[in-house]
């Protein structure tokens, strides 16, 4: 397989990425703490049917953050328009498929088909269940972080990412996470005046005084779209996925049995045949 590696000059940064096939375009946007390489068991079997784009978001893997305010979804533009792309499908799971859907939001022109896997929904009102679940493991991690512990920041990510209500995940994956984050060093998360604020540089589309949080824009994604999720997923997540399939006009679901939220490393042969299938069908 020939894969094409390199640098895209965007505003203030530089973002690597890697490209792969033939066919039409597919981008892959990874979640938190990881890079790229959260795609090695999707890269090359989609780059069969496909050219694969993946790319390290600002501030992760290769790509260096900035400390001027910028967007990821005006990162994706500028790396489609120097890679000649027109319209593409596009790919993200949890945070990454957040990315992706304020990108098709923003620029709809430019998406053909979205999947996103575990994805949060700005504007959601979560549970207090949820929340009384959540906040704990949130806190630690940011604590660990404030401390400047990224090790037991990277575990502590784990507990709410990679295990599940169900329980902790398989150790094979736990390591395999746990090795994808070890090259992350948590510039998002730093105070401003050292790098820019995290509200500037998060998967939100861009803000202004007209602004509609995205559960309330559902209805303007027009293209084809498949919501996947894990069978162990919290509850606040299957609810939001299903708020999903409900609100986007074309959209389906696709349930992935005994995953939790980074479903496509637990079980990356039924994550990747759901996607085949989502995209085969859109010709």
């Amino acid at each position: 397989m020939n894969i094409t590696k390199g640098f895209v000059e965007v505003e203030n940064s530089k973002l690597y990425y890697a490209v792969a096939g033939e066919g039409h375009p597919l981008l892959l946007v990874h979640p938190m703490l990881t890079s790229h390489k959260y795609w090695d068991d999707q890269f090359s079997e989609f780059a069969k049917q496909y050219r694969v784009i993946r790319y390290d978001v600002r501030g992760f893997g290769q790509s260096k953050m900035s400390k001027e305010p910028y967007t990821d979804t005006h990162d994706i533009i500028e790396l489609l328009d120097f890679l000649g792309i027109t319209k593409t499908y596009i790919l993200g799971l949890s945070f990454g498929g957040e990315i992706a859907m304020h990108f098709t939001l923003e620029h709809p022109e430019r998406v053909d088909g979205l999947v996103m896997s575990g994805v949060g929904l700005e504007g959601y009102e979560y549970s207090a269940e949820g929340t009384a679940e959540f906040e704990p493991k949130w806190m630690a991690f940011i604590e660990c972080i404030q401390n400047r512990d990224f090790d037991a920041a990277r575990e502590r990510f784990m507990e709410f990412a990679v295990d599940s209500p169900a329980g902790r995940a398989d150790e094979k994956v736990r390591e395999r996470a746990r090795a994808l984050m070890q090259d992350y060093t948590f510039p998002h998360f730093f105070p401003p005046e050292e790098v820019a604020a995290a509200a500037e540089q998060s998967a939100s589309a861009e803000t202004g005084a007209e602004h509609v949080p995205a559960i309330q824009r559902l209805h303007e994604i027009q293209v084809p779209t498949l919501v996947m999720v894990g069978g162990y997923e919290a509850k606040d997540i299957q609810d939001i996925v299903d708020i999903l399939v409900r609100d986007i006009p074309h959209a389906q679901k696709a349930v992935i049995p005994n995953a939790g939220h980074f479903v496509s490393l637990e079980k990356p042969a039924e994550f990747n045949r759901a996607v085949s299938d989502f995209l085969g069908h859109l010709g």
